[in-house]
């Protein structure tokens, strides 16, 4: 289950050792060093934001997760209807190493985040599902990381998503694993009020 560490979302997989953790920390678009405050949701459900603005999303992981986000019930990369699992096309982020999402599609539009506050009504939910990498791939993940020169920040190219209202300002990466080498058995699930577009 994850948990608040400061402002920042932690998702920690102990049975796969210390090493097994994702943090999100959610940052002013204008201003990138700026850590937006998060706390619990109010109804007891998720997180939510008490001020308003324009977000990115920061991850913070050296071990191997594949992260599936939908927002309104539809796909952050793809704009379709949510599925919950990941699928090819590539409808997930693999980190690393991706490190920041700055918004979403929906349709033919992209979409910003923005952070919401009070009435619920005008509140959407993103929703972030959280894969790490299964133990046995994880074994030889970490035997590569012992070689010399060896970096997992450089896996994957990158590859465009384009829109008639936009594109996101980052890159996002295309995973060079296998979809059989993330535990979908074993994900960890947060919702996050945003307001709605």
């Amino acid at each position: 289950m994850p948990t608040l560490e400061g402002n920042n979302l932690s998702f920690h997989f102990p049975e796969l050792g210390e090493s097994a953790k994702l943090t999100i920390s959610f940052r002013w678009a204008e201003s990138p060093q700026g850590v937006a405050p998060i706390v619990h949701s109010a109804t007891g459900e998720g997180f939510a934001f008490p001020t308003l603005g324009r977000l990115t999303l920061h991850f913070d992981s050296e071990f191997p997760f594949a992260v599936l986000a939908t927002i309104g019930g539809r796909n952050v990369l793809t704009g379709n209807d949510h599925t919950s699992s990941l699928e090819r096309p590539q409808n997930y982020f693999a980190i690393p190493p991706q490190q920041i999402i700055d918004g979403y599609f929906d349709g033919q539009q992209f979409h910003p985040f923005y952070a919401s506050c009070g009435d619920s009504d005008i509140r959407t939910p993103l929703v972030v599902k959280v894969f790490p990498m299964k133990a046995m791939e994880l074994a030889w993940f970490k035997n590569e990381s012992r070689k010399c020169g060896y970096s997992p920040r450089g896996w994957g190219t990158t590859f465009s998503l384009d829109s008639k209202g936009g594109s996101p300002r980052e890159p996002v990466y295309e995973d060079t694993r296998s979809l059989g080498d993330w535990d979908q058995s074993s994900g960890e699930e947060a919702i996050i009020w945003l307001h709605q577009q």
